[in-house]
């Protein structure tokens, strides 16, 4: 398909009108639209709102600017307002719709520089305008939507003509919309945006009664910076006249209000004119200007073309005082894309690419596994040690392997205390503290085991007296009576292993996960190829070792592990310290008198008596005092065992161990492009993201071309 040049569209064989809009700042324009940014163009949303008296000439002078065909005339008003809007595209489009109706059943796909004229009686008759009452307006907008290469991003606004008489109240929503107020209401409506550039056109004919708009507009612009005052109809004034001399003054002293966009002064057209080209009307206000009085107004000042100019400039300082913010906008998407760049990495296209990165990989693996078992936590893939940590408490948990396994080991040993028996002789146990602290609690419920049965001593030597036990051998008698109290042992640390395997695979995911970024097709790859095979073969060694541990314990036929003076010692010392500790709490100061407490003494002699008498013992009594002293001795040296001889030793110094440089050397070529070949999808990102950078770093720099200078004498 042939792409339309916008200009022959329009009616126009060079780029005159409303592309001049665009010269100064051109180059900014393409490099801002280029990054389809509806956030930074929005800096750039600027409009050219025409207002003045019906009759003033505004039509004609939005024609002269943009050579877009308004209907033109004396006896024309306009009844609505129009918008030209103009936006640059690759290819041009034209879109005439009426907005403020919930139907848009008016609307066109053509238009030329022609056609405006028709189209806006056919919009006026979709309005329901009535022909006889020429002054009744709408509140409707009627949009002409133009794109195309080398235009403009402005908008033009043509509203109704105000009246010379008029109220200064606005329009209400139930009054007519005939007249003064709704003029004014459609205009203020415009008047009132922070990025409409408002020209005030004032006849010649008709200043100062025009000067009313003047002040109206001042209502909205204060200081008058968005104001442009345009005279148009000099050629209408008697030559040499008071108001030609006025209006002279006028322009070439800036006005009457001093507004700092100036003064501006335009022939139009006239009537019998109308079928004059657009060149031909330029010439004739050339002329005009270069033989009348108005030549000694400066070129700067008179005429479509420094209109033009000075629009144009206008709208770059509009821009410029916005481009800092453009600036920042576009160093921020700058940097997102350089830091999603550094999470793809570099380009992986061959073996020896895909071995460098996987080594850079299992480098940091290594030594960020070795910080966490040894509990030196220097990477940030730890975090910090505040409590704002954007984690959940387990993932931190996980992550800090080290504390995790410590703890998970105390809770281990409590579950044992607390659960690794078979049953508890009441009132015999009564002083074994077995409460774990509040912070173990969560751990120690996971694991899965019954608590113990509770059973009466004399129903315990009544029912080993019955098996006759103590008639089997001593040792035999304890090692009986242990095994049967011990049976949970062998389900709670095979829990315990569980749980401490699934913590150690989690650790090793998360980490991997966070090395390889949003790399996780390789690191999916690894976690399955490499750490699940791990792990997996790591329960196998790790349930032999256990049942390694508890071999002795379930099947050993002696009692020589332990010295059994030695436990003896043990067992009196701590229930010596008991009695202390609990006559203290009685008595605060106790261990330090002197004083008659023959009670309490007479009860912690007994006891040590008791404890002391224990050779002399015999039967079913000594078999219990000697299975409780080993079962105690025992579960401490089985739970040290588990934590080192099995897990340390076979699982956790072994962690960083699972992805090394050397194991990586060892890997095939074809195991290498398994592992860490990037995805289709991963190379199309990078490629375009490479691409975006390349466009927003060349906006930078013409944004930055075109950023104003700031005096020294400001800084």
């Amino acid at each position: 398909m042939t792409r339309l040049n916008l200009g022959q569209v329009l009616g126009l064989d060079h780029p005159t009108g409303i592309h001049q809009l665009r010269a100064p700042y051109g180059e900014l324009l393409d490099t801002v639209d280029v990054l389809h940014d509806s956030r930074l163009g929005q800096f750039l949303e600027l409009q050219l709102v025409v207002v003045g008296h019906r009759s003033a000439g505004k039509s004609s002078v939005l024609q002269a600017i943009s050579r877009v065909g308004f209907p033109i005339g004396s006896d024309i008003c306009t009844r609505f307002a129009t918008e030209l809007f103009f936006r640059p595209s690759a290819e041009t489009k034209f879109s005439v719709k009426i907005q403020n109706e919930q139907a848009e059943a008016f609307h066109s796909s053509v238009f030329s520089s022609s056609d405006l004229p028709s189209i806006i009686d056919e919009a006026e008759k979709h309005m329901g305008l009535p022909v006889d009452k020429p002054h009744t307006l709408s509140d409707k907008v009627l949009r002409v939507e133009i794109s195309g290469p080398d235009v403009p991003r402005v908008t033009l606004v043509d509203l109704p003509g105000l009246y010379g008489d008029r109220p200064t109240t606005l329009i209400e929503p139930d009054q007519d919309t005939t007249g003064p107020a709704a003029a004014i209401s459609i205009s203020e409506r415009y008047i009132a945006q922070q990025n409409s550039i408002i020209i005030v056109v004032v006849s010649a004919e008709t200043y100062p009664a025009d000067k009313k708009v003047l002040e109206d507009v001042r209502k909205y612009d204060v200081t008058g910076a968005r104001t442009l005052v345009v005279i148009t109809k000099p050629d209408k004034m008697k030559e040499g006249s008071g108001i030609e001399r006025a209006c002279l003054r006028l322009v070439q002293d800036a006005g009457e209000g001093k507004f700092p966009l100036g003064w501006h002064v335009l022939r139009n057209r006239a009537d019998k004119e109308g079928e004059k080209t657009d060149d031909q009307r330029d010439d004739d206000e050339a002329t005009f200007f270069r033989s009348s009085a108005w030549a000694a107004v400066s070129p700067c000042h008179r005429g479509i073309e420094s209109l033009r100019a000075k629009l144009a400039q206008i709208l770059l300082a509009r821009f410029q005082k916005h481009l800092p913010a453009v600036i920042k906008s576009i160093e921020r998407r700058i940097k997102n894309h350089q830091d999603r760049l550094v999470e793809l990495g570099e380009p992986r296209a061959g073996v020896k690419d895909l071995r460098k990165y996987l080594l850079a990989i299992c480098t940091r693996f290594q030594r960020v596994a070795l910080e966490a078992v040894q509990g030196n936590y220097m990477d940030e893939f730890f975090g910090g040690v505040s409590l704002g940590e954007p984690r959940s408490p387990m993932d931190s948990k996980i992550r800090k392997l080290r504390v995790l396994v410590r703890d998970m080991n105390r809770a281990f040993h409590y579950a044992l205390l607390m659960k690794g028996r078979k049953w508890r002789i009441r009132g015999y146990d009564v002083d074994k503290k077995d409460d774990a602290p509040e912070y173990l609690q969560p751990l120690i419920g996971l694991y899965d085991c019954n608590n113990p049965q509770s059973i009466v001593i004399d129903d315990l030597k009544a029912g080993l007296e019955r098996m006759g036990l103590e008639n089997q051998g001593f040792e035999v008698s304890v090692l009986k009576l242990f095994r049967d109290l011990s049976q949970p042992w062998e389900r709670l640390t095979n829990q315990h292993v569980e749980l401490v395997v699934n913590f150690a695979s989690s650790f090793v995911e998360t980490l991997i996960s966070h090395i390889c970024g949003s790399d996780s097709r390789t690191a999916e790859t690894i976690l399955r190829t490499i750490v699940n095979t791990f792990f997996e073969d790591k329960k196998v060694e790790l349930h032999d070792k256990v049942a390694e541990l508890l071999r002795h314990f379930k099947t050993g036929n002696n009692l020589g592990l332990w010295n059994m003076q030695s436990m003896i010692r043990k067992r009196d010392e701590r229930a010596v310290s008991a009695i202390m500790k609990s006559l203290e709490q009685k008595e605060p100061g106790f261990s330090n008198m002197t004083g008659n407490k023959e009670q309490d003494i007479q009860a912690l002699t007994q006891r040590l008596l008791n404890t002391k008498s224990l050779e002399s013992k015999s039967g079913v009594d000594k078999i219990i005092e000697y299975m409780s002293l080993y079962y105690d001795e025992s579960l401490d040296y089985f739970a040290n065992n588990v934590t080192i001889l099995a897990l340390e030793n076979c699982l956790i110094s072994e962690i960083p161990d699972i992805f090394t440089p050397e194991k990586l050397y060892e890997l095939s070529d074809d195991s290498i492009v398994s592992l860490a070949s990037e995805s289709t999808q991963t190379t199309k990102e990078r490629e375009e993201i490479q691409t975006l950078l390349r466009n927003l770093e060349k906006s930078l720099a013409v944004c930055q071309k075109y950023l104003p200078r700031r005096s020294a004498s400001k800084t």
